[in-house]
């Protein structure tokens, strides 16, 4: 079952704001530098139905439009007075519904999923392309997050998965049961999360990452980083520099140390076993890091083990 897809162009040089709500489905973001591609100045959105929608989707709709039939709903879920309309029928007023918004002087690309409820849970897919440096803000309900290139700020909101190239600016990531992965981050981040595990490639700002439940898993680190976690285990595989500070509740807890950088290391387990791999000198090492690139580990587990060790060997993460 294919509805036809809807589309809007914006055109103009420089990043843009990017303005996007979608309950389900998925939202997809791709940012390329000047030249990278042809027009890449311009913003286009498209929305269609979710080619990757899964399989049950369509039953859901058909037990949906059931019982609104059996209960006289129709009016409340989009029926029309000769009966519910089928699912075929909402796929492509769900695409029509959608809000497509092209704001030339303020450079605002807004898209808005639709707002009747049975149109609500039809999985669209909304692919957005515009430069390198935009701003992205998403509401996504249950939909997936892809951000493909360099953003600025990034805010989301969401229950679904989430994945970001770099971002450069502030970023601010509430996500409920979805896997979070960020492969670059120059900017400050906050993330608060549910169930899902979260990801950090290179951590080169600032982190705050507060979460229910679910495996935290950071690779290059070179900033602060504040960790607290209901229950999940915590790794950071490669630590150069900054205050790292990791709390778990249930959960064990390894800290790789970059080679011939100096530590400050505190280490607590409430049930468990407390672990240090890393030698300890009374003096400083020849060709060590400088003295100035300061890193301090505190790592703390209510029930679990707390390790740390020299620093994994690239690719930095475990599986």
């Amino acid at each position: 079952m294919t509805a036809p897809g809807r589309e809007v162009t914006g055109t103009g040089a420089g990043p843009a704001t990017l303005d996007l709500a979608l309950d389900a489905g998925s939202v997809r973001v791709h940012l390329a530098e000047a030249g990278g591609i042809a027009d890449a100045t311009a913003v286009r959105a498209r929305v269609e139905l979710d080619p990757d929608a899964p399989v049950g989707w369509l039953q859901g709709l058909q037990g949906l439009a059931g019982l609104a039939g059996l209960f006289g709903l129709s009016g409340l879920l989009g029926g029309s007075e000769r009966g519910v309309s089928s699912p075929e029928e909402r796929a492509d007023a769900a695409v029509a519904a959608t809000t497509l918004d092209w704001d030339a002087d303020a450079r605002r690309l807004t898209v808005r999923g639709p707002r009747d409820l049975a149109l609500r849970g039809v999985p669209l897919a909304v692919t957005v392309r515009a430069s390198e440096g935009s701003e992205v803000r998403v509401r996504a309900g249950a939909a997936r997050v892809v951000v493909e290139g360099s953003a600025a700020e990034v805010s989301v909101r969401g229950t679904g998965e989430v994945t970001l190239d770099e971002v450069t600016g502030r970023a601010d990531l509430r996500c409920g049961a979805g896997e979070v992965h960020v492969r670059r981050l120059e900017g400050p981040l906050t993330l608060r999360g549910g169930a899902g595990g979260v990801r950090l490639d290179r951590v080169l700002a600032p982190v705050e990452i507060t979460t229910g439940a679910g495996r935290i898993r950071l690779g290059e680190v070179r900033a602060d980083v504040a960790v607290r976690a209901a229950a999940g285990d915590v790794e950071v595989a490669d630590a150069v520099a900054g205050d790292v500070e990791i709390g778990t509740g249930v959960g064990t807890v390894w800290v790789g140390v970059h080679p011939g950088v100096d530590a400050r290391v505190e280490l607590r387990a409430g049930a468990g076993r407390v672990h240090s791999e890393l030698p300890v000198q009374r003096e400083r090492p020849a060709g060590s890091a400088p003295a100035d690139r300061h890193l301090s580990v505190r790592a703390r587990t209510g029930a679990g083990d707390v390790t740390v060790a020299p620093a994994r060997a690239r690719p930095a993460l475990s599986p």
